[in-house]
């Protein structure tokens, strides 16, 4: 196997009902960086990495965000960053975050959990999140980074998969990718499953 999954830590801006590390206090909230760049490193020398995934939380919110990115694609390593979107709907996130890092080797995979507002924001528990997701994505079209969107199918959003595909294309045109997925269910509160 040449793919590596790497959580920077669970910090993180929503509280997505699924999410299975929601309430896990006792997690680390972030990674140090030198334990981050030994894991990389680890991961090129005993496996020969060439896929990573960096994810959280929300791995944007690392104070070490950029170093870390920058640190996979000098090592040529084609990683995914598993984000919300959350952060990018301001420029200067999008600068601080990428600025100077080489396009080809990165790209962003985050969740638009339907085309509703108020249902994208139920499902994140946070007011206003799908504006600042969508518009995220937005800005990064004239950096030329590669997204794709994915929406996580649930009982709240599947009769709406035509239109959410409408939608993605009206909002983004040829830039995005879309995959539909399912809800990843271990480690998620027994509550919560129906």
């Amino acid at each position: 196997m040449n793919s590596m999954y790497l959580a920077l830590g669970y910090n993180c801006n929503h509280n997505c009902f699924f999410c299975p590390c929601v309430g896990k206090d006792d997690m680390v909230k972030e990674a140090d960086l030198e334990q981050i760049i030994f894991a990389i490193d680890s991961g090129i020398n005993d496996k020969n990495i060439k896929y990573i995934t960096l994810s959280g939380g929300e791995p944007t919110l690392h104070k070490n965000f950029h170093q870390i990115l920058e640190y996979c694609v000098s090592k040529k390593i084609n990683t995914t960053i598993l984000s919300n979107g959350d952060t990018l709907h301001k420029v200067e996130n999008i600068h601080k975050y990428f600025d100077g890092i080489n396009t080809e080797y990165f790209s962003v995979t985050t969740a638009i959990h339907s085309i509703n507002t108020e249902v994208h924001d139920k499902v994140t528990g946070r007011n206003g999140s799908h504006y600042r997701t969508v518009s995220g994505l937005k800005n990064l079209i004239p950096m030329h980074i590669s997204f794709t969107v994915k929406q996580v199918i649930s009982k709240w959003n599947y009769k709406e998969l035509p239109e959410f595909i409408n939608f993605i294309f009206s909002e983004y045109g040829s830039f995005a990718s879309i995959t539909l997925c399912g809800m990843d269910f271990c480690g998620m509160n027994e509550d919560k499953i129906d």
